[in-house]
């Protein structure tokens, strides 16, 4: 391979003669046993590049960006300095570092070969004096103090007070064991997944299966007819294909955000596993929502203010105006079909005492059961989906918005 690239460049050579590459090739054909392990001689074969250790120096000196004369001056130097570096490893007094020169090397071998010729000459001398037939071959026998304290296991406690608090942190540590390594910030594939998440306003809950207190499946429904089959536990996974090993998918994250109330800012949002004390956490906030307690008393906005119960109705929108949707936040036009909800919604301020308090307020949805089913509006007083639809009797429908209203799959009363 090397002969046939030679061949081709000398062809080339002598087709376009070009001032300067015959000397650049002739210079490393000479090194080429530097540079190509094919070259490379089987004994005393140099430990590095030495045409490269050449020019690393230059940068070490400060010398860059030469032009040719400058590089030629270098080169030629450094070549001279080498010979005379070479004349002085042969006559032992150029050491070549700060490290011993190979006289005090040669030395220190003699005296230690000195030492050992002295020590086997005694050995053979007590030999001769104890006149037996055979040498016996020393044994180096080794000697290990049981109390030294060069074993890797730790000392151990005995005390009951220390047994006991072992027990206690290895039991505390099994539960804080996490499958996945902890991950302190968010990537920028998380944080697209998260803006996904937020912007999908079409999924609702299907089904929800609790397993056990560190494990819920879930079935998410998209307008479109999909289904996602959802499993929250130490390892939370999708059956979509966006989920991995790696990342977490965006219905996970929008699971966690509308349905757990997780806080977007919170560190749990980006974590591909959880310990059993992060999933009580996540669990623990469902399970106040859905407490017997509060199913019983009169419903309550989210700062905690008995409201009245929310009226839903089904009725057509007359006004000028063009309220959005609170789930899918599309605008309502006038003379569309619209659902209304009269509850109570606590403003961001506070009163003069310095308390919260709540307002009547209409909230209007579109007419589809996942705007109505889907994730309450916040600091208001809804807390769970309407069990029936109040038909206005007041308003006027033609027959094509009857025919809308009543093949609906929704609980109606006309009282």
């Amino acid at each position: 391979m090397f002969e046939m690239a030679k061949n081709r460049l000398d062809m080339f050579q002598q087709k376009y003669p070009m001032k300067g590459l015959a000397s650049w090739w002739t210079w490393w054909e000479k090194r080429k046993s530097h540079v190509f392990r094919a070259f490379k001689p089987s004994l005393n074969a140099p430990r590095a590049n030495l045409a490269e250790s050449g020019h690393s120096s230059w940068k070490n000196s400060g010398l860059i960006h030469l032009d040719l004369l400058d590089a030629a001056r270098q080169d030629v130097a450094e070549n001279l300095q080498l010979r005379a570096n070479l004349r002085g490893y042969e006559q032992g007094t150029f050491s070549g570092g700060k490290g011993p020169s190979q006289r005090v090397i040669s030395k220190r071998n003699y005296a230690e070969q000195e030492k050992r010729a002295q020590a086997f000459s005694n050995e053979l001398h007590e030999y001769m004096m104890s006149g037996e037939d055979k040498p016996q071959t020393k044994s180096c026998e080794t000697f290990v103090d049981e109390k030294a304290s060069h074993r890797h296991d730790p000392p151990r406690r005995s005390s009951a007070i220390n047994k006991q608090s072992d027990t206690s942190t290895k039991s505390t540590a099994k539960q804080v064991k996490r499958p996945c390594p902890l991950r302190k910030t968010r990537s920028k594939s998380f944080i697209r997944v998260l803006d996904i998440a937020k912007k999908m306003k079409s999924l609702t809950i299907k089904s929800e299966i609790i397993v056990n207190e560190h494990e819920h499946h879930f079935i998410l429904a998209a307008a479109s007819g999909v289904t996602y089959e959802i499993e929250i536990n130490n390892s939370p996974n999708c059956t979509c294909k966006y989920c991995n090993d790696r990342d977490v998918c965006s219905h996970i994250t929008w699971l966690l955000l509308n349905h757990f109330k997780v806080l977007e800012d919170d560190s749990l949002l980006h974590q591909r596993g959880y310990t059993s004390h992060e999933l009580e956490g996540i669990f623990g906030k469902t399970k106040k929502q859905r407490s017997p307690c509060q199913e019983e008393s009169p419903r309550s906005n989210s700062k905690g203010h008995p409201s009245t119960v929310c009226k839903w109705v089904i009725t057509k929108h007359l006004l000028n105006t063009r309220p959005k949707c609170p789930t899918c936040h599309a605008e309502i036009t006038k003379d569309d079909l619209k659902i209304t909800c009269d509850a109570r919604w606590t403003p961001p301020h506070k009163n003069k005492e310095g308390q919260s308090f709540t307002v009547p307020r209409t909230f209007h949805y579109c007419l589809k059961w996942e705007c109505v089913s889907g994730n309450p509006p916040r600091d208001s007083s809804i807390t769970e989906p309407p069990r029936v639809f109040h038909v206005d009797s007041t308003a006027t429908f033609s027959p094509d918005e009857w025919r809308v209203v009543t093949f609906l799959d929704f609980p109606l009363s006309f009282h």
